[in-house]
């Protein structure tokens, strides 16, 4: 009977992390709104946004004065590969900002949750940090 306890026990240790990301992010926690932190959004009206839909696999949000959307996919547990936004077009102070966001969110081949915190890198560097809204 022990043995039987013992090989249960283990059967769900082991389904338990599997459902967890190799970063210890679990993938469910990305499917939300996120709110950019740590990026300089100096002459921007505000800080860029991204929300993950799980069901179209679909990111939109706001570049700091763009409204944008796109697909992503993830194609391991901890990658992730963005298809090109598209955007909105109006003219708004600090430009420069949401350029240098979509620059960085196009580099992204990576991802991870740590503390709230969901972060953006390419190949271990990090690009971007967001916390949930």
């Amino acid at each position: 009977m022990k043995k039987i306890l013992s090989a249960a026990a283990f059967i769900l240790m082991i389904s338990c992390a599997s459902s967890q990301k190799s970063n210890g992010s679990v993938e469910k926690d990305l499917y939300k709104s996120w709110r950019a932190t740590g990026f300089d959004t100096t002459g921007a009206n505000h800080s860029p946004t991204i929300a993950f839909d799980q069901a179209q696999n679909r990111v939109s949000g706001n570049g700091s004065c763009n409204r944008y959307s796109g697909g992503f996919t993830l194609t391991a547990p901890d990658k992730i590969a963005f298809s090109p936004m598209a955007a909105t077009k109006m003219a708004c102070p600090g430009l420069n900002v949401e350029s240098k966001y979509f620059e960085l969110l196009n580099k992204a081949n990576k991802w991870s949750i740590k503390d709230g915190v969901l972060t953006l890198s390419q190949d271990g560097n990090a690009l971007l940090t967001f916390v949930a809204e």
